[in-house]
């Protein structure tokens, strides 16, 4: 609990912040063309919010993209024949249900709580807009942990709401379709 209470200060304190580039930058240092873009993304705003609205969008724009061409897949027809489950059609219904869920569950949960994430970041001592940032060998031992971190997250969040009174007030939903397709998956 004493955790979670550091994080909400730390959230509280870091929503009446905005960054100034000028103080970012370390005293005879020479920001790179990468660093100095990213920092100009954050000058004069609210870092959490920032960071929280460019996390968002990255999420949107992986989710969705990395399904759009199966998407149209489903629309060639003679690709249909390489469909594992062919005798269960998804219907055009079926996809926008799961397309309105999607957006509720996005903006309304998964949004407010990625402003979570940048304090904990933080906490964990990942530079977000602290320069110089990491270098590529200390970015990819950090994404590497993440992913191990996040899947073991998800792995046992996802059996938790297997659960008897999890399941059926709130995680069957995702068991919906028989035959699932992309967009499903945080269905």
């Amino acid at each position: 609990m004493e955790h979670l209470d550091i994080v909400l200060q730390n959230v509280r304190g870091m929503l009446n912040e905005t960054v100034s580039i000028a103080d970012k930058i370390p005293a005879g240092y020479t920001p790179t063309w990468a660093e100095s873009l990213w920092l100009s993304l954050f000058d004069g705003r609210n870092e959490l919010l920032t960071f929280t609205a460019l996390a968002f969008l990255m999420h949107e724009f992986v989710y969705f993209g990395r399904y759009l061409p199966f998407l149209v897949c489903d629309y060639i027809p003679a690709l249909q024949k390489y469909k594992i489950q062919d005798n269960k059609p998804v219907t055009r219904e079926m996809k926008w249900r799961c397309l309105r869920s999607l957006m509720f569950s996005h903006f309304i949960i998964e949004g407010p709580l990625m402003l979570g994430f940048l304090p904990l970041a933080k906490l964990a001592g990942i530079r977000t807009t602290e320069m110089p940032l990491p270098g590529w060998t200390e970015m990819a031992m950090q994404i590497a942990v993440f992913f191990v971190l996040e899947d073991f997250w998800h792995y046992w969040i996802h059996r938790l709401f297997h659960w008897g009174p999890l399941y059926r007030r709130v995680h069957k939903i995702h068991h919906e379709f028989s035959a699932p397709f992309g967009m499903t998956a945080e269905y």
